[in-house]
Parts: C-alpha cells; sequence; structure tokens
C-alpha cells in the first residue's frame, strides 16, 4: 500500500505518476485538445472548482487554438478534487459526461487508486476529445505532459 501523504510530491508512486503521463501522451496523440493533471497541497479557493480554474489560468491552459483543454486538479491534504475544461468545450461534452468522469473518477479514489482513476479520466477524456476534435498534422502539444504540483 501506498503512504498517501498530504504532499503533492510524494502523494503518487513513481508509477502512478507515469501511468498517467502515458495515458495524456496517448489521448493527445489522438485529439487537438490538451490534458493535464495537477496536484496541490490543499484547495486554493472557496471550492475546488475555483481552485482548478484559478490553476488552469496559471498553467496558461486557455492558450489553445481551439479552447479545448482539460484540467483534472486534485488538492492531496483535502482529498478534493474537480475537472474543468475550457470554453471550446462548452456544448460538446454534457453534463452527464462529466459528472461519470467524476463519479468513476471518486470511486477510485475511495478505493486507494488514485493513478488508476486520474489515468482512467485522461484516457475517457481523451477519447471523448478525439471525436469533437481530432488531432490533424497541424497539432504540436504546446503544455507538458508531465504532472503539475503545487508547494509540498
Amino acid at each position: 500500500m501506498i503512504n498517501r501523504s498530504g504532499r503533492p510530491k510524494t502523494f503518487l508512486s513513481a508509477d502512478e505518476k507515469q501511468h498517467i503521463v502515458e495515458a495524456i501522451k496517448g489521448a493527445e496523440a489522438k485529439t487537438s485538445g490538451e490534458i493535464r493533471v495537477h496536484l496541490d497541497r490543499q484547495c486554493k479557493g472557496a471550492t475546488p472548482v475555483d481552485a482548478a480554474r484559478f490553476t488552469f489560468d496559471r498553467l496558461g491552459m486557455h492558450n489553445t487554438r481551439e479552447k479545448n483543454g482539460v484540467l483534472i486538479y486534485l488538492a492531496v491534504h483535502d482529498r478534493s478534487f474537480a475537472v474543468v475544461g475550457d470554453t471550446g468545450l462548452d456544448g460538446k461534452f454534457d453534463g452527464a459526461f462529466w459528472d461519470g468522469v467524476r463519479d468513476r473518477m471518486g470511486k477510485a479514489f475511495s478505493d486507494d487508486k488514485f493513478g488508476e482513476g486520474i489515468a482512467g479520466a485522461v484516457r475517457e477524456i481523451g477519447d471523448k476529445m478525439a471525436a469533437a476534435f481530432p488531432h490533424t498534422a497541424a497539432d504540436k502539444g504546446n503544455l507538458s505532459d508531465d504532472i503539475s504540483m503545487g508547494r509540498s
């Protein structure tokens, strides 16, 4: 069992981090969209969604050509999370899709399968984005695929 400290840098195992990054690379190979994962120690907002939106902006995720970035945000000490997308996704993905992603992640998290939950969400979002925003030869991943982290 992994020691789930409340510190972003040690919250996930090396294998979990690698699994998530591979999921991001695989998803982004099929879509023009960008998917990022960010771990913070504590939620830096009134709600996890507020913190995720703040982090989305800070990471420059609104700089995609089609406004199709998605951020999976996790505050590890608080055990709270959110998934937020840019304006290009409005009307393309309904609330039921986002609710399903959130619920499946929450179930994995409750089973202490954080790496699997995040990687699964990345793959699911990537598949949906590939249908709405297929990858073209002109697409270049302009954002890092690495997991970003707040202060420990």
